[in-house]
């Protein structure tokens, strides 16, 4: 099927030349708009690590990449009435394999999971409040 696990991914994240500028950049924006969906679902993955991610990249016309993304082991998981810390827990889990990632590239991902394009003052101080906790 073409699909590469996330985990593979990072593991070549600064050298493998499948990994273009451009497919990181929306690689990460793809991700981070997939978990969001899942968790506006109010659906908690409870073990959300790269190797629950694959990745499958698309060269189009134009050579701008499309990305699509899978989620497995979604029998681990559950639906959350009350839902903000079961997402903050599932991101702090899929962040913690983020090592190789760039400040810039985890930003990138962040802003994507927020669907905004910059971050507003609630955010920064959301981020804050997470540094320090």
């Amino acid at each position: 099927d073409d699909y590469i696990s996330l985990d593979h991914l990072l593991s070549t994240w600064g050298k493998s030349p499948l990994l273009t500028r451009l497919r990181k950049k929306t690689l990460l924006t793809k991700l981070g708009s997939s978990i969001r969906q899942l968790h506006d679902a109010k659906f908690a993955h409870h073990a959300l690590s790269p190797e629950h991610l694959f990745i499958r990249f698309f060269e189009t016309e134009n050579e701008v990449p499309r990305v699509d993304t899978r989620i497995i082991d979604l029998e681990q998981g559950e639906m959350k009435f009350f839902f903000r810390d079961s997402g903050l827990n599932d991101l702090k889990k899929l962040l913690s394999y983020a090592n190789d990632l760039s400040t810039s590239e985890l930003l990138r991902f962040y802003l994507s999971y927020q669907r905004t394009s910059k971050l507003s003052k609630k955010n920064k101080l959301q981020i804050l409040e997470k540094i320090l906790a």
